[in-house]
């Protein structure tokens, strides 16, 4: 019975110390570090300016096989690699523009 007593007690001191301790501690602003920042920043550059060649070479792509379609070669742009390509375009534009 006494084991379970100064067990109880000396729990409630540990507590009693951890949130007095806890008080003196000042929270941190949330804050990145500055060269973590600038490394996403050129992550970031980077992800916009692939995303942005992505979307003029799918362009120019599709447009060499309509031209090649439109003079007799090949099959020419079908409606559903049109719509695939127009989708390809919209979200690369959409990732650009992040």
């Amino acid at each position: 019975m006494s084991i379970t007593i100064s067990t109880l007690q000396a729990t409630s001191s540990l507590m009693i110390r951890a949130r007095a301790a806890a008080s003196i501690v000042p929270d941190p602003d949330a804050a990145a570090p500055e060269q973590l920042k600038q490394k996403v920043d050129i992550v970031l550059g980077l992800v916009k300016y692939g995303s942005l060649i992505a979307v003029l070479a799918i362009l120019l792509g599709a447009g060499m096989v309509a031209v090649a379609g439109d003079r007799g070669y090949g099959g020419g742009m079908s409606p559903e690699l049109k719509s695939t390509v127009m989708k390809g375009v919209i979200a690369l534009v959409i990732v650009a523009s992040a």
